[in-house]
């Protein structure tokens, strides 16, 4: 494993904005009940459950970057005993390190179009501080200058059930706006959407899976398949966002605005078996006997937020993704680590040329 005696978490500045905490350094376990976005929690609880589960401390370092002098060095070191091994979790936006200690990255919310730029600027900019770090969690990403990068993959052992909103999917020969509109008009209950469906496809969205337009034509085909299946239905998860109705609206917009004008046969109006959902489904709600659940799983979803055990209940997962061939045998092994069997994968396009030399050689 990547730590020996524990492990100290660092995250994003922003985050931490109007977070009361005592002190500059604090208990991870002592986080969960304070005002911190979802997903970050989920980092989080990644880290304090491992450590956790081997009777190891962690510690979240609220301002790293004052550990920098020797006095405060010293006095950090001396208040988290044995530890020294750092985790910053990353939204790609800077990579914090801590003198004399191992450092590492876990990177989150990738599946955002900037924060996949952000991680592609520290790359091209500070190289070196990449090839200086252990391992990089979660992820595994192909840096050119770092082959030695290893990736770890880490699951929370809590996984919340949500209570998602459902909405069917409408597409209007009036356009993006017109069919966000009847979108949201065409609400569901819980309990109406795959009733009577044998076979699903469920597909969590990011805004980068939304930018390829391989994953845009293939999730095509699974709509229209589903409007001329009687038995066969789509399930696509919102990219992840803020709540809200009008937040919510917004990302219906993206969604719908996505699939305009993507070559394929989907027919201009509104099918009660293409459904979104705001949230993951509970298994619950998704899974049941006789039906066949498929998972197309885009390589920017943070596929790590759920348990081997979870998808150990898909019938089939298919892996998308754009990624450079010098590398895909990487994403083989990691996948198969996270999900905990191998999955089956689609290659997609490279949306930008790959670096020559050095850089994020990936979309």
């Amino acid at each position: 494993m990547f730590y020996d005696h524990g492990v100290l978490i660092s995250v994003p500045a922003a985050d931490l904005a109007g977070v009361h905490m005592d002190g500059s350094v604090v208990e991870t376990g002592a986080l969960f009940d304070l005002d911190l976005p979802r997903d970050l929690k989920f980092a989080i609880r990644a880290i304090h459950d491992l450590c956790e589960g081997e009777g190891l401390p962690s510690y979240l370092i609220a301002r790293p970057e004052i550990f920098i002098n020797e006095p405060a060095l010293r006095w950090m070191s001396d208040r988290v005993g044995r530890i020294r091994d750092h985790v910053c979790i990353s939204d790609g936006r800077a990579v914090r390190v801590i003198p004399r200690f191992n450092n590492h990255v876990l990177f989150f919310r990738l599946g955002a179009a900037r924060n996949f730029e952000w991680v592609r600027n520290l790359q091209k900019r500070c190289p070196e501080l990449i090839q200086g770090l252990g391992c990089q969690i979660n992820s595994v990403l192909p840096f050119r200058a770092s082959e030695a990068l290893i990736p770890v993959a880490l699951q929370p052992l809590a996984c919340p059930d949500y209570a998602p909103s459902f909405y069917r999917f409408c597409l209007s020969r009036y356009g993006p706006e017109h069919s966000a509109r009847l979108t949201l008009g065409a609400g569901l209950s819980a309990a109406e959407p795959l009733r009577g469906c044998a076979v699903v496809s469920y597909v969590p969205l990011t805004e980068l899976a939304l930018s390829s337009e391989g994953f845009r034509r293939l999730l095509a085909a699974r709509i229209a398949e589903a409007h001329f299946d009687p038995t066969a239905a789509v399930v696509m998860v919102l990219p992840p966002g803020p709540d809200g109705e009008q937040a919510h609206a917004a990302r219906i917009a993206d969604v719908v605005g996505a699939l305009h004008g993507v070559p394929a046969a989907i027919p201009p109006t509104r099918c009660d078996r293409v459904i979104l959902a705001t949230e993951d489904c509970p298994d619950g709600l998704l899974f049941a006997p006789g039906r066949r659940v498929e998972l197309l799983l885009h390589h920017s979803v943070d596929a790590w937020m759920r348990s081997p055990e979870h998808y150990a209940r898909f019938d089939d997962i298919l892996f998308a993704a754009a990624w450079p061939l010098r590398s895909r045998e990487l994403l083989k092994d990691y996948a198969a680590n996270l999900i905990g069997r191998a999955p089956s994968f689609y290659w997609l396009e490279h949306l930008t040329p790959e670096p020559n030399d050095a850089g994020l050689g990936l979309i």
